[in-house]
Parts: C-alpha cells; structure tokens; sequence
C-alpha cells in the first residue's frame, strides 16, 4: 500500500515492532511496553532493545537496533530527548518507516526543546519516516492486539470507535470508561502528543478509508494547519460522523495546553465555525464524545432534517422544537 495509507498502516499494523528503552524491571514505563504487547497476545515481531538484558519476558533482547537481524517497520522510542536525533539514521538503516515518540523535553518543554523536535522531524522526513509524537502513546488496534501503553492495561474490546486524541489518556483510562461504563469497545486509538509531524488531518483521512471504523471521535487541544483539516474533515464526513471535543478553550486551559503538548491555540469562534462548515459534530466534553460516537456507532445518521416530536407535554414539546 502506498502513499499516506502506506505510512499510517505501518503503525497499527506493522512488519515488525522494536521498543527503544525497553526494561526488565516490572513497573517501569519500558517493562508494561512490553508486557502489554506480550499478555495481550500480539502475534507480530517484538524486538526489546536493552544492552543490559538479554530477555524480557520471554522475549529474546538485543544491546542495539543494528544487532536486530530483521528488517522492522515501526519503533517505539522511550529514549531521553538528546538521544533521539541520533537514533534517526539508524532506524532508518533498519527499515523503520514508522515510530512514536514517547520522549517528552520539547516543544511543551522550552524553546529549545522545540528547535530540536523541528530539527528531528527534518532529519525523519529525510530518512523517510514519519513520527507520531513527541510527547505521544499509542497507537492502538484491537483487531490485532497491537497495545503500546505504559502502564497495565486491560484486554481490548472490538469496537467500531476509532479515537485521535492528543492526551496518553485516551490510550487507558478512556478506552477502561467506554468498556466499562458504555459498554462498547474500540477499533483503533491513537494519542499524538505534540503534532511535530503527523497530525489529526492525516489519521482523519486514513480512518475515513478504513473498513473497520464507523465512527471517528477526535479530541484536540490545537491545529497547526486549519485549512487543510477543514478540507480533510468535510470529505470524510461524507464517508462517516466524526465527533470533536475541543478542549483549551478558556483562557486558563489554553496556557494548560501549551505546556502540554505545546499547542497554540486558534480563535475559538473561527475554530467553532471551520468545524461546523466541514460537517464535524463539536461537543463540550469528554463524556459527550463517547456518548455521542457511542450512539454513531450503533444508528444511522438521518438522511434529512424530517424530525417528529411525540411527548405528553406540550411545553415539553416546544423545548424541544426550540433545541
């Protein structure tokens, strides 16, 4: 598969899979990496890197990402932000076309922080990898047990929500409440963290073609390319629903955001009204979301603005017509 299909299949279904700054000591963000991946059931290649280990948890480990003897198509790095421009040219020797990004130290950091993610996304580019994060967890697919998370994580529920986030939560605590509590499972999830390289419009378009999603919800802090996600957005709408919760908005959660994942945030009426003109549906929170994708999921979108109202109350009735 070729083009942006090609480069997004390489992380929720990879030829392949190497964790940079993998552990043995259980508990450890680099120890749960691994295990989730092994208890859950992941039948793809797993490679740990760890010079000091020689297995963890069954699996064989290797010092270095050249003594992988196969080729590996998407890396997860756990190393420090300093370590990460270095590792660039030796992905790539490796066949690597996909990683995320774990590290944080950028742009939600410092300024400098910033010119070093710019200057890593470059170098990416250059070697022909594109790169989830900084900053990030994830991705998530159900349909092959693909879970990279850094704490425990319970066994994935098939589901046709697929979820963009820009917050590690939605890789756990999000998918525990739709399981638990809305009773519904997932098809896949990804958080993007600082958006250096691949950003909503991109996940939107290959969701929009992907067969095993029904329903896209997307929570964001900021856009760094307006329009091309307005043009994004109003053609997948026309494929399925996709459900917005913009968070930041107040002044006080936009200073939240930029230290988050280093977001700037745009006008919120500009931002309310690109999203209503492309067709996406825009909530007020993060229970909304779900609930709303939840009733997608499982109805049709009505096909035109026919709607009859039955009630036993009159009052009731004009409300209603009101809303």
């Amino acid at each position: 598969m070729r083009g942006l299909n090609g480069q997004l299949r390489a992380f929720f279904e990879p030829d392949g899979l190497v964790i940079i700054g993998a552990s043995r000591n259980e508990g450890r963000p680099g120890y749960c990496a691994v295990e989730n991946l092994v208890r859950l059931g992941y039948p793809g290649r797993i490679y740990p890197v760890n010079p000091e280990a020689d297995e963890i948890l069954g699996l064989k480990a290797f010092p270095d990402i050249e003594s992988i003897p196969d080729r590996v198509e998407f890396a997860v790095v756990l190393a420090p932000a300093a370590e990460v421009m270095g590792l660039v040219p030796r992905l790539a020797s490796k066949g690597v076309k996909a990683v995320t990004l774990v590290s944080g130290g950028f742009s939600e950091y410092s300024r400098q922080g910033a010119i070093l993610e710019s200057q890593i996304v470059e170098a990416a580019r250059k070697a022909g990898i594109r790169i989830v994060g900084p900053n990030a967890l994830g991705p998530i697919n159900s349909s092959n047990n693909l879970a990279i998370f850094l704490a425990y994580m319970s066994p994935l529920k098939k589901g046709a929500i697929s979820l963009v986030a820009q917050t590690g939560q939605a890789c756990s605590h999000v998918i525990e409440w739709v399981d638990s509590f809305l009773r519904q499972g997932v098809s896949k999830v990804i958080d993007l963290g600082n958006k250096a390289d691949i950003d909503d419009s991109e996940v939107v378009e290959y969701l929009a073609d992907d067969p095993e999603t029904k329903v896209i919800a997307l929570h964001i802090e900021g856009m760094k390319n307006g329009r091309r996600f307005f043009e994004v957005a109003r053609r997948a709408c026309l494929k399925k629903p996709i459900v917005c919760y913009k968070s930041g908005w107040s002044e006080e959660g936009s200073r939240a955001a930029a230290s988050h994942t280093g977001s700037m945030m745009g006008s919120k009426q500009v931002i309310d009204a690109a999203l209503k003109q492309s067709g996406v549906i825009r909530v007020r929170d993060m229970d909304s979301l779900l609930e709303f994708s939840k009733a997608f999921a499982y109805l049709h979108p009505p096909k035109g603005n026919r709607v009859g109202i039955v009630t036993v109350s009159g009052g009731s009735g004009v409300m209603a017509i009101d809303t």
